[in-house]
């Protein structure tokens, strides 16, 4: 039972919108199962329409838009040909590969494979053009990612 009632969203957030600046979010079909918020992803089988995690266009960063139904128990995830919402240019909040320490204005890497494939660093992996982190480590192995 809910006990706890907030007037605002949970700061830090994996896929949350940052701010209320100008942003881009597309939707996107997901290709693969259990595509979690705040990962990186590419172009899928059909460019403009799917998703994936994997080498490929980075197509941008999945956003949790909090109209999915949840599921108790794990972290939430949307499965095989669901719709997902990717934020193309914004600032939103991306997942970290464990022990990442970015700083305000690092460049922006995605890991492509492995079991850190689609969360972010600021070393390692490939380098995203035209993004930067937006800030640090919240101390979740989470830091607000600027797209543009």
């Amino acid at each position: 039972m809910q006990k706890i009632y907030r007037n605002k969203m949970q700061v830090g957030a994996p896929g949350l919108v940052y701010d209320s600046t100008p942003h881009v979010i597309n939707s996107r079909a997901v290709e693969g199962d259990d595509m979690l918020f705040g990962i990186g992803v590419v172009a899928g089988s059909v460019p403009g329409e799917t998703v994936a995690v994997g080498d490929g266009q980075f197509e941008g960063i999945t956003v949790n838009t909090w109209v999915k139904e949840h599921e108790l128990g794990g972290p939430v995830s949307i499965r095989e040909a669901g719709t997902i919402s990717v934020m193309q240019w914004g600032r939103v909040w991306a997942r970290l590969v464990p022990g990442s320490e970015p700083v305000y204005g690092d460049p922006v890497h995605v890991v492509s494979t492995g079991e850190n494939a689609g969360l972010f660093s600021n070393t390692g992996g490939t380098v995203i053009e035209g993004a930067r982190f937006y800030g640090g480590n919240n101390g979740d192995d989470l830091a607000p990612v600027e797209l543009r």
